[in-house]
């Protein structure tokens, strides 16, 4: 997705040279709907960014951090031996804390790529009728 946002972003700035459909805009709703358009456009990219960042940090997780062992990024932390001594712990409440946590993660994640297609879907009308309106009516 935001692949197809960055060229189509590379696309209406390229429309905006000398006699392309987004350098002629003279009315003020024109202008309205280019730049409405756009900062939807800019507003998906940010959304999409923020929703494929990933939540890894480098720093060493804190005691609790370290029970919950499921995660990739804390079992890389732990030795074998006391790891497989661990895993023979009732796991249940670690597991149920994951995936609450790991549930949470993804819904955010979820809303703000939703969120991102929504504001593309909007850029996309906006521009379109934008370019339509100045190429055969303006």
């Amino acid at each position: 997705m935001l692949a197809l946002q960055g060229v189509t972003l590379g696309a209406v700035i390229a429309l905006t040279d000398n006699h392309r459909p987004f350098a002629e805009l003279e009315w003020w709703w024109e202008w309205a709907m280019f730049f409405t358009g756009f900062a939807l456009l800019l507003a998906a990219i940010v959304l999409a960014v923020v929703a494929l960042v990933p939540r890894v940090t480098s720093e060493k997780p804190s005691k609790r951090e370290m029970r919950d062992y499921i995660y990739f990024g804390h079992t890389r932390l732990w030795k074998p031996d006391a790891l497989e001594d661990e895993l023979r712990k009732p796991v249940l409440s670690v597991l149920a804390r994951q995936l609450i946590v790991l549930g949470r993660i993804s819904w955010r994640k979820h809303y703000l790529v939703k969120y991102s297609v929504r504001c593309y879907i909007g850029s996309g009308a906006l521009l379109t009728a934008t370019a339509l309106i100045v190429n055969f009516w303006g």
